[in-house]
């Protein structure tokens, strides 16, 4: 028996299957914070005038041919990339103080989390932003209001983690239809269900903190939380970051973090890394001294435009 192999070279320039770099653009939020500039390579930079306010954070959807934002009086708006235009906008009754966008979960859309201060509620959207559902946000109790200062994506959950601004508490809320039911109050046996029961998806579970937190990041795994506490906000000594794992929703309390000048901005701190609660957050943080904020988050695809990723050798993957 004989044969044949026939070798060709594989070239490492030509175009990977499945590479959507058309369909890649880069928003950014002017300073003036009232317009965007959208940007992609070899094409014209656009310039799009929207409205007054815009919050920095902007969410890639349907592989990053649109995007959402919202501005702080409560508008969310959603954009044609393609097109360099406004193609859906509403208007929420509140004062916003972040949002965030879920993964892709298999079988289900993107939603997009709108935490506001005023009134304090956790508000989702879907892509064409109809409101799935709107969580107010109070107590154990139902007694005492609290607006909500941040809301963040953990990827590695499937949820939203948001940080209540006038009660010393985190909520995780799953956007995973199939997450399990959470229950309330004292459970005596969870496998027969003796107690009461709310469904896991879009309900959230609480998590005490030692006192009032003004941020918080998640870990790289996503798993666990950081957050930064003063009693005095006057005083940059007084910091303490604490460390709550979200599966056992129990708050390590740390002695307070050795903190150093930034060189580069004078109005950040930098934590020392080696003086924080023990976690597998790499790098160190950056913290604003006037607001406890933290500076930077870890990587979190909702922050990052949707690129498709390459398997083949030789394949670069395009930003």
């Amino acid at each position: 028996m004989t044969g044949v192999v026939i070798v060709k070279a594989t070239s490492t320039t030509a175009p990977c299957e499945g590479m959507a770099s058309k369909n890649e653009w880069i928003v950014r939020v002017d300073a003036d914070r009232t317009g965007i500039t959208i940007a992609q390579e070899k094409a014209p930079t656009k310039n799009l005038v929207l409205r007054p306010g815009l919050l920095p954070d902007v969410h890639y959807i349907n592989q990053g041919r649109h995007a959402l934002l919202a501005t702080s009086d409560g508008w969310i708006l959603r954009l044609d990339l393609k097109n360099g235009r406004q193609d859906i906008a509403t208007k929420l009754n509140a004062v916003v103080s972040s949002t965030a966008t879920s993964t892709n979960i298999r079988g289900s859309d993107n939603l997009l989390a709108v935490a506001s201060v005023t009134p304090g509620s956790l508000t989702i959207l879907n892509t064409n932003l109809e409101i799935q559902k709107t969580i107010p946000v109070f107590d154990r109790t139902g007694r005492v209001a609290s607006g909500l200062l941040r809301v963040r994506s953990a990827p590695a959950r499937n949820s939203f983690v948001t940080l209540l601004s006038d009660i010393p508490e985190l909520w995780e809320i799953s956007y995973d239809p199939k997450a399990p039911e959470i229950g309330l109050g004292m459970v005596h046996d969870f496998q027969y269900r003796e107690g009461h029961f709310v469904p896991g998806y879009l309900n959230p579970k609480r998590v005490t903190l030692p006192t009032l937190a003004h941020d918080f990041v998640l870990s790289d795994s996503g798993h666990e939380v950081l957050t930064v506490h003063s009693q005095a906000i006057a005083s940059s000594t007084d910091i303490d970051v604490n460390l709550t794992h979200l599966d056992v929703r129990k708050t390590e309390t740390a002695a307070a973090p050795r903190l150093s000048p930034d060189a580069s901005d004078p109005m950040s701190l930098i934590v020392d890394a080696h003086t924080l609660p023990p976690s597998d957050r790499k790098g160190a943080l950056r913290v604003n001294k006037e607001t406890l904020r933290f500076f930077d988050a870890p990587f979190s695809p909702e922050r990052q435009p949707a690129t498709s990723s390459a398997t083949n050798k030789g394949c670069v993957k395009q930003h």
